[in-house]
């Protein structure tokens, strides 16, 4: 298991964090940890994505769009 950092972490105040899904023989999956309730909430991307952008507001990221 590993984190992916957001390919703009970088650029400072750049909008909302976003990731690009090259190919791979390993599934991207999406995983939602909440710290409140002590759960979490996964699924596996379907490969067809690109690009996927956290759309959430404030410094709550919890939406993801992916193209």
């Amino acid at each position: 298991m590993a984190q992916l950092k957001p390919d703009n972490a970088d650029a400072g105040n750049a909008g909302p964090p976003y990731w690009n899904l090259g190919p791979s023989k390993y599934d991207y999956w999406f995983v939602c940890n909440y710290k409140s309730k002590k759960s979490k909430l996964e699924f596996k991307l379907p490969k067809v994505y690109e690009v996927c952008k956290n759309i959430g507001a404030g410094k709550i990221l919890d939406k993801l769009r992916c193209k």
